[in-house]
C-alpha cells in the first residue's frame, strides 16, 4: 500500500518548497496549499493523509484549521510549525488534535521524525474517520421525532421530562428510544452516546441542557 498523502499548508512558499524537497527525499507523496482556506476546500470527504501547517498564515490560521478539521470529525494527524511555540500554546494545540509542535528553525531529521510519528498514527486515524462517516450516516436514518429524543436523551434527560418537553407520552419516548438505539446499531444509551460523539451533531448538542 502506498504511503498516505503529506498535505503541506503555508503561505510561504519558500518553506512550502523546502519542506516538499526534503519529503519526497524519503518518496513521500505531497500536495502544497497556500493556505488553509484552500486545502479545505480541496480536501475530499474522507480523505486521508497527514497535515503539516504554519501556525501563523494570511487568513486563517493554523489553528482554527485545526479546529475546523476537529468539527468536521477529519482525524488526519496535524504537525504544527511555529517560530512562536512555548508550553501553554503546545498544550493547547494538542488538546485541539495536533500530535506535535515543531518551532523554527527545525532540523530534517525532527521534522521527518515526527512526519514518522504522525504516519504511524494515521491508520488508526483513518479508522475513526470510517466509523464517523458510518456513524452519519445512521443518524441520517432517523425521523424528526427521533431526532428530537436523541437530542435530550443526549443532553441527559429522564423519559418523563422528555415526554413533557415535547408534550408526547412517555410510551411515545420509549418506542423512539427502542428505534433509535435499532437505527443507530447500538445495545445502549451509553454506546449511542459515544457514536453520537463521532458525529458534527456532537459539539452543538452539547449546548443542550
Amino acid at each position: 500500500m502506498s504511503s498516505p498523502i503529506v498535505y503541506v499548508v503555508d503561505d510561504d512558499p519558500l518553506v512550502r518548497t523546502s519542506i516538499s524537497a526534503l519529503l519526497t527525499t524519503y518518496d513521500l507523496s505531497i500536495i502544497e496549499f497556500e493556505s488553509a482556506e484552500s486545502f479545505l476546500d480541496s480536501l475530499p470527504p474522507g480523505g486521508r493523509g497527514i497535515v503539516i501547517t504554519d501556525l501563523r498564515m494570511l487568513g486563517m490560521s493554523g489553528v482554527e484549521l485545526i479546529e475546523q478539521l476537529s468539527a468536521q470529525k477529519c482525524h488526519m494527524p496535524i504537525i504544527v510549525i511555529t517560530a512562536y511555540a512555548d508550553v501553554a500554546l503546545t498544550v493547547r494545540l494538542m488538546r485541539k488534535g495536533a500530535i506535535t509542535v515543531l518551532e523554527k528553525p527545525h532540523s530534517a531529521e525532527t521534522l521527518y521524525a515526527a512526519v514518522q510519528q504522525a504516519l504511524e498514527q494515521e491508520p488508526e486515524s483513518a479508522r475513526r474517520a470510517t466509523q464517523a462517516r458510518e456513524a452519519e450516516r445512521r443518524l441520517a436514518t432517523l425521523t424528526e421525532g427521533e431526532m428530537d429524543v436523541l437530542k435530550l436523551v443526549w443532553a441527559g434527560r429522564p423519559n418523563k421530562m422528555i415526554a413533557a418537553e415535547l408534550d408526547i407520552s412517555s410510551r411515545t419516548v420509549e418506542n423512539r428510544r427502542r428505534s433509535l438505539l435499532t437505527k443507530m446499531q447500538v445495545a445502549s444509551i451509553p454506546e449511542l452516546v459515544h457514536v453520537v460523539a463521532m458525529t458534527t451533531r456532537f459539539a452543538e448538542w452539547r449546548l443542550v441542557e
